[in-house]
């Protein structure tokens, strides 16, 4: 009779074990790989619509500050945009009516024409920082048109978080981005010596602190100093632009 070999059911079961805690250690591993680079993804995406969008606006309407001076900025690029849905300054369907922001900071706004785009994300645009019914001029910052706020997940999903799932744009007068405000960009290139460890270290090992400043003006590694420096919240977006990274939401 010929003899026929087959697994026991308890040399099955120590198998399944061994897949199911593999699995639980490398799957997340793989879905934080494979979040960061579709955010990295999506916010240079939105930086080139954006740019290709603010041209095209400015070869039609002129240049700041003559010509764009309370107008509806947004409105101006959404025209050069697909978009699934527009809305207006009272319509908070394209976009949450309040948010927060990774280093803490909540109750954050914006106003001006909002909208949905072809591809899912959102968009809508401040010409300040607006905390908390304050409209806060940042110091220390290029000189800006204002911030356009991207959503890259639209208006009803993910966190609602600046520096994870919704980034500011800064304008800048002189047509595309500002993209180096003498602190993000610059620094990672050219990193300042700091006590124990260089500015881009620090920004790897506590990037909420160090891309965003606190709220004093004691802030220890003399870097940044301040109250405005929390509120640079461009800086989120600059670093991923900078570095093709968001590995400070690992942090």
């Amino acid at each position: 009779m010929k003899k026929t070999l087959a697994f026991t059911l308890a040399e099955v079961l120590v198998v399944m074990g061994i897949i199911g805690v593999v699995a639980a250690i490398t799957i997340p591993t793989l879905n934080n790989t494979t979040n960061e680079k579709e955010i990295v993804a999506k916010v240079n995406k939105s930086a080139a619509m954006i740019t290709d969008a603010y041209g095209r606006a400015r070869a039609k309407y002129g240049r700041y500050s003559k010509d764009w001076q309370h107008k509806d900025v947004s409105g101006r690029l959404i025209e050069n945009m697909q978009t699934t849905k527009v809305c207006s300054t009272s319509d908070s369907s394209c976009f949450a009516t309040e948010f927060k922001a990774l280093n803490g900071l909540d109750k954050l706004q914006a106003f001006g024409t909002s909208a949905i785009l072809a591809d899912g994300m959102s968009l809508t645009y401040s010409n300040c920082i607006n905390y908390n019914l304050t409209c806060r001029m940042v110091s220390g910052a290029p000189t800006t048109l204002g911030y356009i706020i991207v959503d890259i997940d639209g208006p009803n999903k993910g966190y609602n978080t600046v520096g994870v799932d919704i980034f500011y744009f800064d304008l800048s007068p002189n047509g595309g981005l500002n993209t180096d405000d003498g602190s993000t960009m610059t620094a990672l290139a050219e990193p300042v010596k700091l006590p124990h460890r260089t500015l881009a270290s620090r920004m790897f090992e506590a990037p909420a602190y160090a891309i965003t400043g606190g709220y004093d003006n004691t802030e220890s590694d003399g870097w940044v100093t301040g109250s405005n420096n929390k509120f640079k919240l461009w800086r989120y977006t600059n670093y991923i632009l900078a570095s093709g990274k968001a590995d400070y939401l690992k942090k």
